[in-house]
């Protein structure tokens, strides 16, 4: 399933603590958490830091393109 794919991905990329993946019963909701010691954003700006940009990246990667269900 894409949810267990993405848990396991997120734990290769050493991630998991900053990606949580749920099934609803809309499809899939993927959190990305940030904490202290790694911001998703610059100190004070709107560019995210290398580190989430990366994980983003990734993330997108691993994901079917799949059209919006309403």
């Amino acid at each position: 399933m894409l949810g267990d794919f993405i848990n396991e991905y997120s734990k290769h990329l050493s991630v998991s603590e900053h990606v949580q993946v749920e099934i609803v019963p809309q499809g899939l909701r993927v959190l990305v958490n940030d904490d202290e010691q790694k911001p998703m954003f610059q100190r004070g700006g709107s560019m995210l830091t290398h580190y989430f940009e990366d994980l983003l990246l990734a993330l997108a990667q691993s994901l079917p393109r799949s059209k919006t269900r309403s």
